[in-house]
């Protein structure tokens, strides 16, 4: 019974440290993306979009602050953190996003940080959604 413990205890210990790696070079991230759609929920059939008379973008700075604009108004801001889990760069925030059409877990891993796009995934959610962003000149 003893061993039981010890074992469980250390599976434990390392599952909840296996996301604890920061990520070394999240510059590609830092800037503004502009929301363009989500697609998923069961079988990849939803589509959210904006609203046809608005814009929502994200602003990653590079301090580790994020901010959330509708319409280029002020919605949200907060901290995220970047971690290497499984392979995979997770873009971590203090918070769930809600802003307009867009709902964002906290936790969302980065499959795409190129050329000027961005996709974001519902990071450990069956069904999630695939968020595709674009860069914004500035």
């Amino acid at each position: 019974m003893k061993y039981v413990w010890q074992v469980l205890l250390t599976g434990i210990i390392t599952i909840s440290f296996a996301c604890s790696k920061p990520a070394e070079n999240g510059s590609v991230l830092v800037g503004k993306w502009q929301w363009t759609n989500s697609v998923g929920e069961f079988a990849g059939n939803d589509v959210l979009q904006p609203a046809s008379n608005g814009m929502v973008s994200l602003m990653l700075k590079e301090d580790s602050t994020y901010a959330i604009e509708i319409n280029n108004q002020p919605a949200e801001q907060g901290k995220y953190a970047l971690f290497i889990c499984q392979n995979k760069t997770i873009i971590r925030f203090d918070k769930t996003i809600v802003a307009g059409r867009l709902y964002l877990q906290y936790e969302q891993s980065i499959p795409e940080a190129d050329k000027g796009k961005l996709r974001l995934y519902d990071y450990n959610i069956t069904d999630g959604f695939n968020h595709h962003f674009e860069k914004v000149n500035q």
